[in-house]
């Protein structure tokens, strides 16, 4: 069975990672928002990794780096 992480967002975060994942023009940051976005829905990092073709710990060095830096992630 996979780790849980405590991916709890604000409804202020959900919203700009939301703008991120739709307007941005940088495919990358979109990716890591939407990794995000996932991880703060409750799945696990593996399942967000199968969801999005990624590896478990690129999924999750992009929430290490999200709870670091927020939204300059």
């Amino acid at each position: 069975m996979g780790k849980r992480l405590d991916t709890r967002l604000s409804e202020e975060d959900k919203l700009a990672l939301m703008q991120v994942c739709k307007r941005s023009p940088d495919w990358p940051a979109r990716e890591r928002a939407q990794t995000v976005l996932l991880l703060g829905q409750g799945l696990l990092r593996r399942e967000v990794a199968q969801w999005q073709e990624l590896n478990v710990g690129t999924v999750g060095q992009i929430w290490q780096r999200w709870c670091q830096d927020g939204m300059a992630a």
